[in-house]
């Protein structure tokens, strides 16, 4: 008799869901740096951008073919997928809303993810008055 638990598969569950969602994550990430809209990712790999979409949100598996053809229009390697976020998942949420402000570069949001990685108040507010030193303000 093999007896499955129901906690077991929820974790198991719940792992290839936070997989999917890094992944289209980083599809999204790579794809706003580099300034390709959905309908035109969807167009160079044969897919509509609805699908794109479902991608980058975690709704839908990416399969392995479908990853090497939006690594190649991105212009990465697939293991660009892969890569362990430089901030954690929570502290990138946070800055979601900065890195969406039209205008801002990669580096300017890079800034900004990194300040706010910073868990000591005190340093973060020394690593601010450096920036501002350095940008003559």
């Amino acid at each position: 008799m093999i007896v499955i638990s129901i906690e077991s598969m929820r974790e198991k569950l719940m792992k290839k869901r936070n997989k999917t969602f890094y992944i289209g994550s980083r599809i999204k990430r790579r794809r706003r740096d580099l300034k390709i809209s959905q309908e035109k990712l969807g167009e160079i790999v044969g897919v509509t951008y609805q699908q794109i979409q479902k991608y980058e949100n975690g709704l839908n598996r990416v399969s392995a073919e479908m990853l090497h053809k939006i690594a190649a229009a991105l212009d990465t390697d697939v293991s660009y997928f892969y890569e362990k976020p430089v901030v954690t998942d929570e502290a990138h949420e946070r800055v979601a809303t900065y890195a969406d402000m039209k205008g801002l570069s990669p580096d300017e949001r890079e800034v900004i993810r990194c300040l706010r990685a910073i868990d000591d108040e005190e340093y973060r507010k020394r690593f601010l008055l450096l920036l501002m030193s350095a940008a003559g303000k």
